[in-house]
């Protein structure tokens, strides 16, 4: 290794530093945000509570199961059925972000529902939301 290998470095100015560290930088970006796109998607999909949701809604919040049944759960297939449409459409125009919130919202509104209510129309918007 001779001085010649180290010249570029000495000559290379503070704005071409900067904009080869910028450089660097979206390059990592690329891989990096599809590793963290996957990671949340996984993620998202571990719900611990599902298992006990209908001894939890049977028990303590008094629904019978020819209520959950044939009143409440029904609702999900056919929210998620007609979410999906706008979902993809909407994800084209906008990309990632709002998406992602609002799936969070809707988790949050599902989750709020099952906990601070017991009436069958708010499990209905639960399921809606779910």
């Amino acid at each position: 290794m001779g001085t010649d290998d180290y010249k570029d470095l000495e000559e290379a100015t503070p704005s071409t530093m900067a904009s080869r560290l910028k450089s660097l930088r979206k390059r990592d970006f690329v891989y990096f945000l599809p590793i963290l796109l996957c990671a949340y998607s996984i993620l998202k999909e571990i719900k611990v509570g599902e298992p006990f949701m209908y001894k939890y809604q049977t028990e303590y919040l008094n629904l019978t199961a020819d209520q959950l049944t044939s009143e409440i759960y029904p609702y999900f297939p056919y929210a998620y059925l007609f979410s999906l449409i706008p979902i993809f459409l909407l994800t084209d125009l906008f990309l990632y972000k709002p998406t992602m919130l609002t799936e969070v919202l809707g988790q949050i509104g599902f989750r709020a529902s099952l906990v601070f209510t017991n009436d069958i129309t708010s499990q209905q918007a639960g399921q809606i939301a779910y």
